[in-house]
């Protein structure tokens, strides 16, 4: 895979490369994130998410919490987590 760099407040600057992308690689493997504003920085961080589905209602916790807690491995959720020991986000980007 060729490295993109973007050199920062330079104006807007694209890169044009050739990829394929399988459609069924997207189904399974997809990345959420929020991106919420850090005020002590006065800057956008990103933040990966990791989605939980209990009796079809998805829920989702900030994804270093659920590592930190051990409470994913291989990036699985483990079977015998409390979740309410993590705090749920609301909402997300």
């Amino acid at each position: 895979m060729k490295r993109i760099s973007l050199i920062s407040n330079s104006s807007i600057q694209y890169y044009k490369f050739d990829a394929d992308v399988n459609p069924d690689f997207t189904k399974s493997n997809k990345v959420y994130f929020n991106q919420p504003f850090e005020s002590n920085i006065l800057d956008f961080t990103f933040n990966p998410i990791f989605k939980v589905t209990i009796d079809s209602y998805d829920t989702f916790y900030r994804k270093q919490e659920l590592i930190d807690k051990e409470f994913i491995i291989n990036n699985k959720l483990k079977d015998d987590v409390d979740l309410r020991k993590c705090i749920a986000i609301t909402y997300f980007l």
